[in-house]
């Protein structure tokens, strides 16, 4: 009874089978993924319970419990492995299956644990497509853009427009803050913006001067915000090239 009750708490799905591959139990959380109540599946084959399909191929994979019993050991579904309850109903599973072995080590059956995984995919595949869109804008912004961490000012991301506007390549500039690589022609400018920036936890707009590879002078329209980047307190900042619009400004006032 202790077992039962212990069976019946589980959060997983569990079923046993023995060593034909019959349903011998199985918990309530089995009963509600597979739609089938315990009285029913008892004496079922398991694949005609846990109807399982490949989600890529839409083929129906080698049974979990003849894939433990053969090999003595414990194995998994492959991923994006479809349940089909009864009604049709769909769920993205992740299962283990053990073979069941006595007090002589004889195997007698096995033990399917799985559960539902379908929210906690749809979730990861969501998070790959917005660092899919984050990803293709940063790298395709005619923009430069940087992450840069909050206390040093060390870059920790950089992309195509940045080396663009900088001349210096993303492999050298990591690791290193603006100061280091000679990118700073105004130093008091750079200190206020930064102060500005760190005060308020982010800047909209700020001209400043910067001296590229070359030695020229740059001038770059910036906007910053303040968010975490892989633990750390960072910047993710977006400078606008404005060189040129300045120098024909000033052509035009001259």
């Amino acid at each position: 009874e202790r077992l039962r009750i212990t069976l019946d708490s589980i959060g997983d799905a569990v079923i046993a089978t023995d060593t034909e591959g019959r349903v011998t139990g199985m918990n309530p959380v089995a009963a509600t993924l597979t739609g089938f109540s315990q009285a029913e599946a008892l004496g079922r084959p398991l694949e005609e319970v846990f109807r399982i399909l490949d989600g890529d191929t839409g083929r129906e994979p080698e049974s979990p419990v003849a894939r433990a019993m053969a090999g003595g050991m414990t194995t998994g579904l492959p991923e994006h492995t479809v349940l089909r309850a009864r009604d049709g109903a769909e769920h993205l599973v992740a299962d283990a299956c053990s073979p069941i072995r006595d007090g002589k080590d004889n195997t007698v059956g096995a033990v399917l644990v799985f559960r539902d995984v379908t929210d906690r995919l749809r979730a990861q595949e969501e998070l790959r497509q917005k660092e899919l869109v984050f990803r293709t804008l940063f790298e395709t912004s005619p923009y430069a853009i940087s992450i840069q961490e909050a206390a040093s000012g060390t870059y920790r991301l950089v992309n195509a427009a940045f080396t663009r506007f900088t001349g210096i390549p993303e492999a050298e500039a990591l690791g290193h803050t603006p100061q280091e690589l000679g990118l700073v022609s105004d130093p008091a400018g750079y200190a206020e913006i930064s102060k500005q920036t760190r005060r308020k936890g982010r800047i909209d707009q700020a001209t400043f001067r910067s001296r590229g590879r070359d030695g020229s002078e740059r001038i770059g329209l910036v906007a910053a915000r303040q968010l975490p980047f892989d633990g750390e307190d960072c910047f993710l900042v977006m400078t606008v090239d404005i060189t040129e619009l300045t120098r024909l400004q000033e052509e035009l006032a001259h």
